[in-house]
């Protein structure tokens, strides 16, 4: 497990003790603020769409791309095979978040390769032409499941800790006891 210590202070400006107000809030109650569709596109740009899995666990057998390059409007097709570097996007790195995925894939939606064009229209179209078999691999679909079956962590846990809070807990006024369970 992978520890980190953490020496900040008591409280937290904006934590849950103090209301702060947004930066942008007046802009957005008003109708003002400007988002990200609202800005027109500059000239010359080209629009990057990932084409996704298909399956929740699955090994992937083939992968035909060439519909997809051969769509109108289609300027490159990239892969795993194409990205400089490590092929990684694990915000703490874990090194267990491929960019693009390989020879497996672990979740529904999963990017397994992107799509540059000239129009996000064109871009998505494309995308969807990909002929990919799949040989389809055990998905644990629930905590409990995987808890039963005694599965691998997803990755390293990763612990944060300031303080002491067994001291704390076990010194605490009041407790609260139960169990919350996030469906999905």
């Amino acid at each position: 497990m992978l520890k980190k210590h953490i020496n900040a202070p008591t409280t937290v400006p904006g934590g849950a003790t103090q209301s702060l107000k947004h930066e942008s809030g007046r802009l957005h109650v008003s109708g003002k603020a400007t988002y990200i569709d609202d800005i027109p596109t500059p000239a010359n740009v080209v629009h990057v769409v990932p084409g996704l899995s298909t399956k929740a666990h699955a090994r992937i057998v083939s992968m035909d791309l060439e519909p997809v390059k051969n769509f109108p409007g289609v300027l490159c097709v990239l892969t795993a095979q194409d990205v400089l570097g490590e092929n990684q996007i694990s915000p703490v790195g874990a090194g267990d978040e491929p960019l693009l995925a390989t020879d497996e894939v672990f979740y529904y939606g999963q990017p397994i390769f992107a799509v540059v064009a000239e129009t996000r229209l064109a871009a998505r179209k494309a995308a969807r032409q990909a002929k990919i078999v799949y040989e389809d691999l055990p998905a644990v679909l629930c905590v409990e499941e995987a808890r039963q079956k005694g599965g691998d962590m997803v990755c390293r846990p990763l612990e944060m800790v300031r303080g002491n809070a067994e001291n704390a807990l076990e010194n605490a006024p009041k407790r609260l006891c139960g169990r919350i369970t996030v469906g999905g």
